[in-house]
Formats: structure tokens, C-alpha cells, sequence
């Protein structure tokens, strides 16, 4: 293109002179045809529409990670021993272990811890009840036999006075007693770890044998039946991200484009990286 821009100019002066004349005659021969025929046109036929704003915006790509709609970790509120794990048969026929990959119903029993130690504190509550009724009974009568005595003067102020104490101590005594056997209980309760809603077992972090407590987690367990595609958003586009807004996932192991919605979003990037999880 270069050489031939640099050829057209370099033609000489001379020949340029004919040449304009030339063509400034067969200009005015195509006017003069123009003005001396006549012709009417038909209209062409349109379509009108209305004006509307479209958003013509270029389309952005993220990397995500797919989350499980619910992961938990179970630990046991009452610690003790590992004394027994869920037994399930595997794939070789041979009972073993619940472990990685298995699937569990709510409310299965996953493990116990031994139970003797909460047990043997249930039963002692429970007899320390047993012993407190037996004062307030004692103390419920003196203080109805006292207050009878005390109607028809023949009991003083004071000794009235201790029979009520001694029935109301009683009182407060047996409901302490009561709550004492509703913790032990409960503790007692605490000592079997239930899955909390169907899911897949994710990790297995006891034996049997071993200790367990609230400080260490003995099983992992999520729900899959919903997934979140979590990922990552620059700062300078995350305005483009609205919550609700409809959103495409493609995987690797599928071939089918899911469709999702934008369910929560960072009120905060990174402070390193500027991004925002969505």
C-alpha cells in the first residue's frame, strides 16, 4: 500500500492538466442527463421500533470452588473414651468402621464415649433426690403441724418461723436436686455422637480406644444435596455482581450448564488481594 500511495503521487504536472478538464466535462454531461429525466419514486415501506437500552457488556470467566450447602464438624460435649463406632459392611463383604465416603441418615449413631462415668453420676443425683423428697416431706409436715400450734397460740413466733424456713430450704433443695439429675442426663446423652442430618461422612478422626472431647472433632459430615460455587471477584468489577442475579456454572465433569443464583457476597475484599468471595 505504501509503494502504490507513493507511485499515484509522483505523476507529472502535464498530464494532470488534461486529465481534470476531462473529467469535470463528463461531470457536467451526467448533470445535464440527471435534470432531464424525470422520475417519481415509490416509497419504501419501514418498520418503526421503540428505542431501548441493551447492555452490551463483555462476558467475565472465574475459577470456583464447589462447596458443599452444609459441612459440620461433630465433636462430643461429654469427652471420654472411644468405646464403640458404627459398624457398616464394606465393599469387600467385611463389617468394619463407618469411614470416608459412607452415607448416613439423621440421627444415625455414629460413636459413643464409655458412659459408666456419666451413668454412675445420673444414679447419685437421682438418690440425692430420692433423700431430699423424703426431708421436704418430714419438713412439710413440721411446718403444717407448727403452723396449726401457731393459729391457736400455742407455738411462738420463732419456732414458726424455723418450720417455714426448714420446708422452703427443702423446697429449693429438691429442685437443685432435680436439675442436677436433668445435666446428668443430659451428659449422659452428650456421650453418643447422631448425625444431625443426612449427609456423607467427609473424615473420621477417632479409633477406638482413643479419647475424645469438645476440643477435637471425631467426624466431618456434609450435605450435598445443595452446592455453592464459591469464587473470587476483583474489586473493580464486583459492582457487575447483584444479589439474585442469575448465574452460569460449567465443571469438567459435566457436560450440562447449571444455572444458579447469587446468594451472598463479601461485604469486604481481601485486604492482599482486592477480592471479593461470591
Amino acid at each position: 500500500m505504501t509503494s502504490k500511495a507513493h507511485i499515484t503521487s509522483s505523476i507529472s504536472s502535464g498530464r494532470l492538466l488534461w486529465v481534470v478538464p476531462l473529467i469535470g466535462l463528463f461531470a457536467a454531461a451526467l448533470t445535464g442527463c440527471t435534470h432531464s429525466v424525470s422520475e417519481t419514486r415509490t416509497p419504501t415501506p419501514v418498520r418503526t421500533a421503540q428505542v431501548k437500552l441493551i447492555s452490551i457488556g463483555s462476558e467475565a470467566r472465574y475459577s470456583a470452588n464447589i462447596e458443599p450447602n452444609a459441612q459440620v464438624d461433630l465433636v462430643f460435649k461429654s469427652g471420654g473414651y472411644i468405646q464403640s463406632i458404627r459398624q457398616v459392611k464394606g465393599a469387600d463383604g467385611r463389617v468394619r468402621s463407618i469411614d470416608t465416603g459412607d452415607w448416613v441418615t439423621r440421627g444415625t449413631v455414629l460413636a459413643t464415649v464409655r458412659a459408666e462415668d456419666y451413668t454412675d453420676r445420673r444414679d447419685k443425683a437421682r438418690a440425692e433426690v430420692s433423700r431430699i423428697q423424703a426431708d421436704l416431706e418430714h419438713a412439710k409436715l413440721s411446718f403444717e403441724r407448727t403452723s396449726n400450734l401457731y393459729s391457736s397460740q400455742s407455738a411462738t413466733k420463732p419456732e414458726y418461723d424455723q418450720a417455714k424456713a426448714q420446708y422452703e430450704s427443702a423446697q429449693a433443695a429438691l429442685a437443685s436436686a432435680k436439675a442436677s439429675v436433668a445435666e446428668c442426663e443430659t451428659a449422659l446423652n452428650d456421650a453418643t455422637l447422631r448425625a444431625p442430618f443426612d449427609g456423607w461422612i467427609i473424615k473420621r478422626s477417632v479409633e477406638l480406644g482413643s479419647l475424645a472431647g469438645p476440643a477435637t472433632p471425631a467426624f466431618t459430615i456434609a450435605d450435598t444435596k445443595l452446592v455453592r460455587a464459591v469464587f473470587g471477584v476483583p474489586d473493580n468489577a464486583i459492582a457487575r455482581i447483584k444479589l439474585g442475579q442469575k448465574q452460569a456454572v460449567n465443571t469438567d465433569v459435566s457436560l450440562d450448564t447449571f444455572v444458579g443464583h447469587v446468594s451472598a457476597i463479601s461485604p469486604a475484599a481481601d485486604p492482599r488481594s482486592r477480592i471479593y468471595s461470591v
